[in-house]
């Protein structure tokens, strides 16, 4: 369980993302809508706080069951497989 939420960090970030995108393009087409849009960025931004935090607890997890330190492992699993 707690790689899954060490995994589906990215896809959580990916929706921050997106959700900001939307918003200010929304805020750009109708500056009414700017109070509410940014309202949607904030709490964007606090779920993505949220999900972070929860891979920082799933990283203890696994050092605390496991021993195993994975705080950088995927990182750089994924620059080895892609190298610039």
């Amino acid at each position: 369980m707690a790689l899954g939420v060490i995994r589906s960090d990215d896809a959580v970030d990916t929706l921050r993302n997106r959700v900001t995108r939307q918003m200010m393009d929304l805020m750009k087409a109708d500056p009414g809508t700017i109070e509410r849009a940014i309202d949607y960025i904030l709490i964007a931004r606090r779920l993505e706080r949220i999900a972070d935090h929860a891979t920082n607890i799933a990283e203890d997890v696994i050092f605390m069951v496991k021993g195993i330190d994975v705080r950088h492992r995927m990182l750089e699993q994924e620059q080895q497989q892609d190298p610039e």
